[in-house]
């Protein structure tokens, strides 16, 4: 997870511990999410708010990136051929982004 604070959310380290916040992509409002004693507590609640958000409005989502909800993962995924190829998956969504954006890059 990127801490430097993206578009799907952040943690930083704070002196109560770690603190995750999100911006709400319709509103482009911050939310925060608490602070929580373990950073991986801090990105759980920052991926299952992004999951959330996104499963009721996955019209806001990007292109090509879809929810798989039985998982609970994002998923980015190209049609070749008539065919879909899965190109990554993860609970992150900034992990799906950055793989996408990476993949874009090396397709051209």
């Amino acid at each position: 997870m990127n801490t430097k604070g993206t578009e799907y959310g952040s943690v930083f380290i704070n002196e109560k511990g770690f603190q995750a916040e999100v911006t709400n992509p319709i509103t482009k409002k911050k939310e925060y999410l608490g602070y929580y004693t373990f950073r991986n507590e801090a990105v759980d609640a920052l991926n299952n708010w992004n999951f959330d958000f996104f499963s009721n409005n996955s019209w806001a989502l990007p292109r090509c990136i879809s929810l798989n909800r039985r998982d609970k993962n994002f998923t980015f995924s190209i049609q070749l051929n008539g065919k879909t190829v899965r190109v990554c998956s993860s609970k992150s969504l900034d992990d799906v982004v950055q793989e996408k954006i990476k993949f874009l890059t090396q397709m051209i």
